[in-house]
């Protein structure tokens, strides 16, 4: 019964190695030969308790090289490699098969080891499966079932595995056919697939790619074609070929007689010749057509077409492309119309497709570049003009995609070869659906601007370092808000300023809190003892003292009354605390200026000061002293001026009451004698005043003096002593004896018009204009020195005259200058800089001070470059 129960354990133990070993196959769906092998090997091993267990496959299975593969009993290192026990099983395995058991000497370790081989195929195409084990009734019966049962099934197995590995070549091949027959495909029709989406020949592929093509054709709204040339019949027409020529795909696609009639009647003709070229040529073809569809809605079409031939040569069939252009159509018509417009402006405009394909060239582009629109036309923008960028391309283009524009400076090629420096702006153009369509590109030379801006840039280099190296302080000052309150007092109808800031003296306080300080030169730190300018650019607060509150206020006043300059001394402090005699200038600009920047100059007179103070205080003592010494010399005349009017005073009052005792009394002689009489008397006080303060020791006053007066007065005063000593004393003052000689030469000159007469005559104005000058008579002058140059032809380039023409100019700009015709000033001063002779070196520079204080008087920014300019220059 034992014997039983164990033969029934061996037999299930057999029957589940058999339906393991059965199930191996599932197993190895899809595994590789080796993979098949190495399994086979490890459930051999565990399920026989062998020692080891060899298998080597042929190079058909091997995929072109032959596999060995041993596996070993647990536990133990293979020390000999598996060709190694291949060449030493191949007595055994070479020839006919033998029996078992075989033995032989064991390759990993001592004694022998018995082994059972197998053969993998049914002639050993497969390759050999080897079994060894120590155990010395190896195999049984049963294990020798189970071996011949897994060789078939691992032969099966590596069988399939083998079919299914030629099967991936195979497919591998095909698919490599496939895609060398679609590249030969793309070569030829390389213009084609320009316009549509690659066409797959396997129609697996093109049916999977199907859905993508309709799509994209939809959007850029292509349609494709084929045409049989033998039956004239449409073969394929896409969705979107059925939507541009208004079929409906339903109905199936149209004979080439339905479609015809649709193309615009005018285009027709040009449509059949070009067809029929490309048929008897077997050519591409491309041509662009209208489409009227049966509402009246005409169409834009762009087609392209390529021809297919047999192996023989001949033309099958034509497939191709139809594009609706007519958005873009529109899009280059509006832009094409408005860019003629464009032709108007002395802009350089142009037009280009997203390609930088030059589209259209207007007339302004021609004169900036100097290239023909026919020219131009169909070049790429940027190979044409040689851009350089003034930022990469990329940024560029993605900014104007972004934003519709993009503005920036280029510098371009002119056909001359000369670069210039341009202001461009580009827009982007779209049509219906938001696609890009063109670029509108403007663009303006500023290369005569950007020199003009670097010069600016050094002039106003060179300026800060005249400003900030100066020995004269030099602040620049804002007195806008200033300038704004004085317009508003205006507006409210303040029209005396000197009573209104009589009145109101808490304006003069806020005015100075209204000034702000811009900038102050080195000169300026140091003479106010300062640290740093920061110092000083707080606030006027810090260096005013209440005298110069009241010259503040005359600058007030000359703000209110348009004056263009003022100049005044005063007392300031520094910020130590010491007080300053200062002699400031200040130019405003001309009326209406913000006045935002005022340029105020500052001389240190302290110095100057206490030395005028002790020069007068002995040219008052040494007048003192002459003044006595000469009292005695002139008692005499004294006495006769004196007696003069006192004699006087007696004569005209008998005469008065000799007037008013008379039958009837005449009041008017009476009232006659009794002025003379008052203005005797009142000479008589002046007398005697003159008298006192010329024995007193006091301060001399300095006032305006008419010299005029002043002689008149000598000559009466000595015309006693004249006459006693029988001197005869003419008078001839410098107006009058120049206006006689004026009389005198103009005279001469209408009789004889000789030209040394008219030298003169000329001349004489001219000194008559600076006697005006000098007296304050600026009217007169300016008629004066007109008169003068009228004499003077501007034909005459002799010394003589263009330097007596120079010196007319000047002073009728500075006549001018005064009377605030600044304009008029200007020219003046600047034709007499071109007349004036190089070595008259003093006066051109005085001429030059004055052009440029009356071009910063304008208060404009170029007029105050200019300035600059002239003063550097100079």
């Amino acid at each position: 019964m034992e014997h039983t129960a164990d033969e029934i354990k061996r037999l299930q133990a057999c029957i589940n190695d058999l339906i393991s070993v059965l199930a191996l196959p599932a197993i190895w769906g899809g595994r590789e030969p080796s993979q098949i092998v190495s399994t086979l090997l490890d459930v051999l091993l565990g399920m026989l308790r062998l020692d080891f267990a060899y298998a080597r496959l042929s190079d058909a299975i091997g995929g072109g090289a032959p596999i060995e593969m041993v596996r070993l009993a647990q536990g133990r290192n293979l020390t000999v490699q598996p060709q190694e026990i291949g060449h030493a099983l191949n007595p055994w395995l070479t020839g006919d098969p033998r029996t078992s058991p075989l033995v032989m000497p064991n390759l990993l370790g001592e004694g022998t080891v018995s082994i059972a081989p197998l053969r993998l195929g049914l002639q050993n195409e497969v390759g050999v499966l080897v079994a060894g084990s120590k155990r010395a009734d190896f195999p049984t019966e049963i294990e020798m079932l189970l071996l011949r049962v897994a060789a078939n099934q691992a032969g099966i197995g590596l069988q399939e595995a083998r079919l299914l590995s030629e099967q991936r070549l195979a497919a591998e091949w095909l698919e490599r056919r496939v895609v060398e027959r679609t590249r030969r495909h793309a070569a030829v029709n390389e213009e084609l697939r320009k316009e549509i989406i690659e066409r797959k020949r396997v129609e697996e592929e093109l049916r999977r790619s199907e859905a993508y093509l309709a799509e994209g054709q939809r959007l850029t709204h292509t349609g494709s074609w084929a045409w049989n040339i033998a039956t004239k019949e449409t073969v394929y027409w896409s969705h979107e070929q059925f939507r541009i020529f208004g079929f409906d795909p339903e109905k199936g696609s149209p004979s080439h007689q339905t479609v015809f009639p649709r193309i615009h009647p005018e285009d027709q003709r040009w449509v059949s010749q070009t067809l029929e070229v490309a048929i008897r040529e077997k050519r591409d073809f491309e041509l662009e057509h209208r489409i009227v569809l049966p509402d009246g809605t005409m169409k834009h079409s762009h087609a392209v077409g390529h021809p297919v031939l047999n192996e023989s040569g001949d033309l099958v069939e034509f497939i191709g492309t139809n594009m609706d252009v007519t958005e873009r159509k529109r899009v280059e018509d509006s832009l094409r119309e408005q860019a003629s417009l464009l032709n108007l402006t002395h802009d350089s405009v142009f037009v280009r497709d997203m390609n930088d394909v030059i589209t259209y060239w207007n007339r302004g582009a021609e004169e900036l570049y100097g290239w023909t629109r026919e020219e131009a036309v169909g070049k790429v923008s940027h190979q044409l003009t040689q851009t350089i960028f003034s930022a990469p391309l990329e940024e560029i283009n993605a900014e104007l995609l972004r934003t519709g524009r993009w503005e920036g400076e280029l510098v371009h090629t002119k056909r001359d070869g000369t670069q210039e420096v341009v202001a461009s702006r580009w827009s982007l153009q779209r049509d219906e659906q938001g696609l890009p369509a063109a670029i509108l590109e403007t663009n303006n030379d500023i290369t005569e601007r950007k020199r003009a801006e670097a010069e600016l840039r050094e002039s106003e280099k060179r300026y800060r370092h005249i400003f900030q190296t100066a020995g004269v302080s030099i602040w620049e000052e804002d007195f806008a808000q200033v300038k704004a309150a004085i317009d508003n007092l205006k507006a409210q109808g303040v029209g005396d300023f000197s009573q209104y800031l009589a009145a109101h003296p808490e304006f003069i306080q806020q005015a100075i809190s209204m000034v702000k300080i811009i900038d102050v030169n080195d000169a300026t730190v140091k003479l106010f003892a300062a640290q740093s300018k920061d110092e000083l650019l707080v606030s006027l607060h810090k260096i005013f003292l209440p005298e110069a509150e009241e010259v503040f206020a005359g600058e007030l006043i000359a703000i209110a009354e348009g004056r263009t300059n003022f100049e005044s001394e005063t007392i300031l402090q520094t910020l130590k605390g010491d007080k300053l005699t200062v002699l400031f200038t200040i130019t405003f600009p001309r009326q209406p200026a913000k006045l935002n920047s005022v340029l105020v100059s500052i001389m240190d007179i302290t110095e100057r000061k206490r030395a005028d103070e002790a020069l007068h205080k002995t040219q008052a003592e040494l007048a003192h002293v002459t003044r006595v010494a000469t009292l005695g010399e002139l008692t005499a005349s004294i006495a006769h001026e004196v007696n003069q009017p006192l004699a006087a005073l007696v004569t005209n009052g008998g005469a008065c009451l000799r007037w008013l005792a008379a039958e009837p009394p005449n009041l008017d002689e009476a009232r006659n004698a009794a002025r003379r009489v008052i203005r005797d008397g009142n000479r008589a006080n002046e007398v005697i005043t003159r008298i006192r303060s010329l024995m007193w020791k006091t301060d001399t006053e300095k006032t305006r003096l008419d010299i005029n007066e002043v002689i008149e007065e000598v000559i009466l005063l000595t015309r006693n002593e004249t006459i006693r000593r029988g001197v005869t004393v003419r008078m001839e003052l410098a107006a009058d004896l120049v206006s006689r000689c004026i009389t005198i030469l103009e005279k001469s000159y209408e009789e004889s018009e000789d030209a040394t007469t008219e030298q003169q005559f000329a001349l004489a104005n001219c000194s008559l204009g600076r006697i005006r000058l000098a007296g304050g008579d600026y009217g007169a002058a300016v008629e004066a020195f007109e008169t003068a140059l009228s004499l003077l032809s501007m034909d005459d380039d002799m010394s003589r005259t263009k330097t007596l023409r120079a010196h007319a100019q000047f002073g009728l700009g500075l006549a001018n200058f005064k009377l605030g015709e600044l304009e008029n000033a200007l020219g003046m001063f600047e034709s007499a800089l071109r007349e004036l002779p190089s070595e008259m070196v003093h006066l051109k520079g005085h001429v030059t001070i004055l052009l440029s204080q009356a071009l910063w008087a304008l208060g404009s920014h170029e007029a105050r470059q200019t300035a600059r300019g002239q003063l550097l220059e100079w």
